[in-house]
């Protein structure tokens, strides 16, 4: 055969020194060029998308801690101005406040004001420190029925009670051996009583814990409802519902007093019996 006597036309096509066509190649190359420049402009294009996307991101975050910003400045500044105003109210009340006089906005025992300002409204909640048990003058049998409505332990409650008792009634600052008895008292300020045995700051300062049903309440906070620097009587316009009840009142006047300090000022204390 043709084969047999000559190899290489059998082989032919397969020859390695068979030469492609000029047009060939030109269109090989072409396709490679395309390819790649195809494949540049899709990284091209996912460079750019990461970096819009980022940028687009790192606006957004500094527009949110702008407008945090913002907003922080203005609540302090309402606050700031509520303060002031009410404390320039409360200087103009000490001169006397006419019956019907409206340019006062508070009066003594009023428990909230609202104030509108060009860039808010305000809530002011007002506490007075005469709705606290004086720790110098409340008997320790009160104190103790406060701690125990406070939810702190019937045996603690006892010693704390009995420790600010004896605290008020000894001079602890005297030096041992001077003539000279120091005049300062035993409680110069409400932390002061932190030092009285049995006393914790979590009983001072409240924790929270679940009750039956599940939910978070309050416990403790026993620094809040008492003072160093109280009067002799107890204003119910400020007294809390657990004050109220350690100093024996009733379940029934005490809901009559939170119902009438609600919306008007207790002038008379007869008011809430």
């Amino acid at each position: 055969t043709d084969a047999q006597k000559n190899p290489l036309v059998f082989f032919a096509p397969f020859a390695p020194w068979r030469e492609r066509s000029p047009v060939a190649v030109q269109c090989s190359r072409r396709r490679k060029q395309r390819g790649g420049a195809l494949l540049a402009v899709l990284w091209l294009t996912a460079a750019l998308s990461v970096i819009v996307f980022t940028l687009a991101w790192t606006v957004r975050g500094e527009l949110e801690r702008a407008g945090t910003a913002l907003d922080g400045a203005r609540a302090y500044f309402l606050a700031q101005g509520a303060i002031e105003r009410f404390l320039l109210h409360l200087g103009w009340g000490q001169f006397g406040i006419e019956e019907g006089d409206t340019r006062v906005a508070f009066r003594p025992g009023q428990r909230q004001l609202r104030w509108e300002f060009p860039g808010g409204t305000v809530d002011l909640e007002i506490t007075g420190e005469s709705g606290k048990l004086d720790v110098y003058q409340t008997p320790p049998q009160v104190l103790a029925r406060l701690f125990l409505g406070l939810g702190v332990d019937e045996s603690r409650a006892y010693q704390i009670a009995g420790g600010i008792a004896a605290m008020r009634q000894t001079p602890t600052n005297v030096a041992s051996g001077s003539s000279f008895s120091s005049q300062w008292p035993s409680f110069l300020q409400v932390e002061d009583l932190l030092k009285v045995p049995g006393m914790t700051p979590q009983i001072f300062y409240g924790w929270w814990e679940r009750d039956a049903e599940g939910r978070l309440v309050e416990r403790g906070g026993v620094g809040r409802h008492l003072t160093v620097v109280g009067e002799n009587a107890l204003n119910v316009n400020y007294a809390a519902p657990v004050v109220l009840r350690a100093v024996g009142a009733p379940e029934d006047r005490i809901a009559r007093i939170l119902a009438v300090r609600a919306t008007q000022v207790i002038e008379n204390y007869s008011t809430g019996s």
